[in-house]
């Protein structure tokens, strides 16, 4: 397998340059500098585009794409490492329960309100996550998970479309 590092580097078009001597001792190969180097490189390439220049990584993708893929990345190693519950998982929890406080009570929202809110660069990437922090929330019993205004009745199997609510013990709270 890939380290997380070369996979974020083959998806913004750069392939890794092979070392040339020896790496010193106690230096790991790859890992979260490298990636936060590429975020950092990327937003450089953002800043130029902003300006009115073009800034187009080796693919021809633009920096703001090149920017959204490192983060997805990052995300991604961030709850790899953390055992599948990482700082963004507790920050979707925490808005799909903010974002449905703050409406009537018996509101829904769709989870895709939730990284939009939350300002995340790109928020389809972030689908997956909302949906299962919003599996867990429904576990918990704090959010009911429905389609076609009815809860559905697994929630670990269901497809398609829903909509996210508090649960009538969470309206309380």
């Amino acid at each position: 397998l890939p380290s997380p590092s070369s996979a974020l580097l083959a998806i913004m078009g750069r392939a890794p340059q092979p070392k040339v001597g020896k790496r010193k001792p106690g230096k790991k190969k790859g890992g979260k500098k490298e990636v936060e180097e590429a975020l950092k490189s990327a937003q450089k390439g953002e800043s130029k585009a902003a300006k009115g220049g073009k800034a187009q990584g080796a693919r021809g993708k633009s920096a703001a794409a090149t920017l959204e893929s490192a983060m997805a990345a990052l995300a991604a190693m961030e709850v790899e490492k953390s055992g599948g519950h990482g700082v963004v998982d507790k920050r979707l929890e925490e808005g799909i329960l903010t974002l449905l406080r703050g409406r009537k009570q018996g509101a829904t929202c769709c989870p895709s309100e939730v990284p939009r809110k939350l300002k995340f660069p790109d928020w389809r990437s972030m689908m997956n996550q909302t949906r299962a922090a919003a599996r867990r929330l429904a576990k918990q019993g704090t959010i009911v998970i429905s389609q076609n205004g009815l809860p559905v009745p697994d929630v670990d199997n269901f497809k398609g479309p829903i909509r996210l609510s508090l649960s009538n013990s969470a309206m309380d709270v």
